[in-house]
């Protein structure tokens, strides 16, 4: 009987291994005539399509893999000919034929293929092979259908900017994203609809990026892209270790910009106490320095099903200088006068944030509960001058402005995800935002206390073929400062609804509707005196309110191997929105901020991606946007319009990447105030000689005289002003860049096993 026993326990114990025991499997791998393919990538996926292990053909077509119990599918890729899924439950032949690029089969593998539709999101997997052809992970985020990253790192998922950016759950940057390995992504998550604590925050959607757990060893990246005449560039490198259950991450930025030829031009024709004043500044080349830098330190603990905590730690500092020196033209003087605008800003500020995750149950499908706080505080400082000398070089202007803000605040939230059913899945949320800011000049110190609160229940459910979100809440506001008599308060309802209709897989229609409102930041409510002109002032509105605004969005999104589109149209009411306005007062005219009557905009987008191969071999993108502005104040109204064009064309081979993107000057208008966009173009090319290494070079505006931005009133305005910022030194301007990603404390042999601690080699999550 004890034999018998001790037999069972081994055979219970061999059966236990099954999952861990691996065989090497040759297959060989040709082409429709029958030619071996040499350089064709294998990787092996389990049933939840992670991948588990790359391999290479060699000359011969024979390529070697390792197969485990888990191994359940294979995708085949190579640049000249079509990709193939081979799923290893059916009927698996040892030789696999690749046709070429321009045959079409059922076992082709596209973007599509490698999505799943979940009730709050779609997931996809991205193919190392496909993210090693771009020089980091946040680039190759553009293998993602209606996705684009451009090259300068500008993200757009159907059109919208305002994405937020997660990284297993918590928030995260840009930087950190391009600094993960490529080996380390499970999957990327995209939440067409956000979450209620996402959409509280007017995100359009959502970014999830998951890494695998049981990840063993680190990386070490660096991601620069620098100019050295001028001196213009955003640079970062990043420390990732993990162990065990922990990640380890140290993230360090620095973002410089040192212009020599820094120029402003102005145009004003205003008339006060029955003087007309009319000055015409021609700007001479100036120098303008703005440096930043940022280092932050952070610690995850995550336990799959389980828990997770992220503790981020950081600092960073800034400071900005502008000089400007200018030539005026009066009317009211017979030579030209000269003019310095000095300028001297700069923060410096600390943060501590934490955030946690808990299953409350052992089922993929137990409720969750979240909670995120963070505590920044912020010191700043302002100096501002603008003097006017006269013939004889003595000063008949002579004014300025000099404050210091330190403000403190603290963010909280807490949020509950019922567990999900088949039919929805039910959510609540609240928030407290607390902030007490000091406002220190020489003519109006002021405090102001910001309280920002709410609560909300959201539920997302399916019906068939569609997926709607309702949302339910109340937010609060509350602002005292010294600048006003009377502290106020404002309760708002914030309604949001959405519905997701995907007839076809590849086509997606959406409406959405919210309600939200927002509060003037302390700058806004600060009266202090900025000069402009000798009779021309610009400062704050302590008077002003919250304002709210009603948002309704129609969205179609279509996508097939040739194009992505988005079409979006729009329209958007505020009967108390924020704007510039010019005030004729006893001692000035003055440049303020006031609440109007009626503001609405009328918009139409369109966002489409051509890829005439049918891969993002090449692909062509460009964004068109169209609207109609209408503004009424108190004895005033006026109609404006918005235009944008831009495109980015960008061809991938095997080791190369060329880019080329242009931006139209098109016009926006807000308030008094029409803002054209600057006109810019770029060309630029990537070269990755081996793994994980690519640098680069981009030239900004060839042939280009000077960089331009301009902001203009409108006719109806009693201040006709014209100001234009010429950057002469970064037309022409050459940048390099360099993106490289170094493991170590894994397995660099990826064919290679280790079973000493039932992981993967290359520190692979192991199922």
């Amino acid at each position: 009987m004890k034999k018998l026993r001790q037999i069972a326990i081994a055979i219970t114990f061999c059966f236990s291994l099954m999952p861990l025991i691996t065989f090497g499997k040759n297959i060989f791998i040709q082409n429709e005539n029958l030619e071996p393919i040499k350089g064709a990538s294998v990787t092996t996926y389990n049933n939840q399509m992670d991948s588990l292990g790359h391999f290479m053909s060699a000359e011969d077509g024979l390529c070697n893999i390792l197969i485990t119990q888990t191994t359940t599918n294979l995708i085949i890729e190579h640049p000249e000919y079509s990709s193939r899924l081979v799923n290893l439950s059916s009927s698996f032949n040892d030789t696999i034929t690749l046709m070429k690029n321009s045959v079409s089969l059922k076992e082709i593998v596209v973007n599509g293929d490698l999505m799943t539709q979940h009730l709050t999101h779609q997931s996809y997997k991205i193919p190392l092979t496909s993210m090693e052809k771009y020089s980091n992970f946040f680039q190759s985020l553009n293998e993602i259908p209606n996705l684009v990253v451009l090259g300068s790192g500008a993200l757009f998922y159907e059109g919208n900017q305002n994405v937020v950016l997660l990284l297993n759950g918590v928030e995260t940057t840009q930087i950190e994203l391009s600094s993960l390995s490529k080996d380390d992504i499970k999957n990327v998550d995209i939440y067409q609809t956000p979450p209620a604590r996402f959409a509280s925050q007017g995100a359009a959607s959502v970014i999830n990026v998951i890494t695998k757990s049981s990840l063993t060893g680190g990386n070490i990246s660096i991601n620069a892209n620098q100019s050295f005449y001028p001196l213009k560039g955003d640079n970062s490198m990043a420390m990732f270790y993990n162990y065990k259950r922990s990640r380890f991450s140290l993230i360090f930025n620095n973002e410089n910009q040192h212009y020599r030829k820094y120029s402003l031009d102005e145009q004003l024709n205003y008339s006060h106490d029955n003087t007309t004043y009319e000055k015409i500044k021609e700007g001479q080349d100036s120098k303008s320095h703005n440096d930043e830098n940022n280092l932050s330190l952070s610690f995850q603990n995550n336990k799959a099903d389980s828990y997770l905590y992220n503790l981020n730690i950081g600092a960073g500092i800034n400071h900005e200088k502008l000089t400007l020196a200018q030539n005026v033209i009066s009317q009211q003087n017979e030579t030209p006068l000269s003019a310095t605008n000095n300028l001297s800003t700069g923060f410096k500020k600390i943060w501590v944030a934490n955030y946690f995750e808990k299953n409350l149950g052992k089922e993929s499908h137990s409720g969750i509960i979240l909670g995120n706080v963070k505590w920044q505080r912020l010191f700043s400082n302002y100096t501002s001058s603008y003097k006017e000398f006269d013939s004889h070089n003595l000063p008949n202007i002579n004014v300025g402005s000099n404050y210091k803000i330190r403000y403190d605040a603290i963010f909280c939230e807490a949020q509950y995800e019922f567990p999900s059913y088949s039919w929805g899945q039910l959510s609540i949320d609240a928030y407290n935002t607390y902030k007490y800011s000091k406002y220190l000049d020489y003519e109006s110190p002021i405090f102001q206390k910001n309280n920002n609160f709410g609560t909300s229940i959201q539920l997302i459910g399916r019906k068939r073929k569609i997926i709607y979100q309702i949302e339910m809440g109340i937010r609060g506001y509350h602002t005292s400062s010294s600048s006003i008599e009377k502290s106020y308060n404002m309760w708002i309802p914030s309604p949001s609804i959405g519905i997701y209709y995907a007839p076809k897989r590849n086509l997606q229609f959406r409406i959405n509707y919210d309600y939200i409102g927002d509060i003037p930041t302390i700058a806004d409510l600060s009266e202090t005196n900025q000069w402009i002109d000798t009779k021309l002032v610009y400062h704050g509105n302590s008077t002003l309110k919250p304002y709210k605004k009603h948002d309704l969005y129609i969205t179609g999104v279509t996508n097939n191997k040739y194009l992505n589109l988005s079409l979006k149209l729009g329209y958007s009411y505020s009967p108390d929105r924020i704007c510039n306005y010019f005030i004729d007062t006893e001692n000035y005219v003055l440049e303020t901020i006031v609440n109007l009557k009626h503001y609405s905009v009328l918009s139409s987008q369109l966002d489409f991606t051509i890829k005439p191969l049918g891969k993002n071999v090449w692909t062509i993108w460009s964004r068109v946007i169209g609207a109609k502005v209408h503004g009424r104040g108190e004895n005033y109204k006026w109609d404006g319009y918005r235009f944008q064009w831009m495109m980015n064309s960008r061809i991938n081979l095997k080791k190369w990447t060329f880019e080329i993107f242009y931006q139209y000057p098109g016009k926006i208008a807000e308030g008094q105030l029409i803002r054209p966009r600057a006109e810019c173009w770029s060309i630029g090319a990537l070269y990755r000689p081996i793994k994980d290494l690519s640098l680069g070079i981009d030239w900004f505006m060839p042939f280009g005289k000077s960089f331009n931005e301009s902001e203009r009133t409108v006719g109806s305005a009693i201040v006709q002003n014209f100001s234009q910022i010429r950057i002469k030194d970064r037309a022409n301007m050459i940048s390099v860049s360099l993106s490289w990603n170094f493991s170590f404390g894994k397995n660099q042999n990826r064919a290679t096993p280790q079973f000493d601690n039932g992981d993967a080699d290359s520190g692979l999550l192991k199922k």
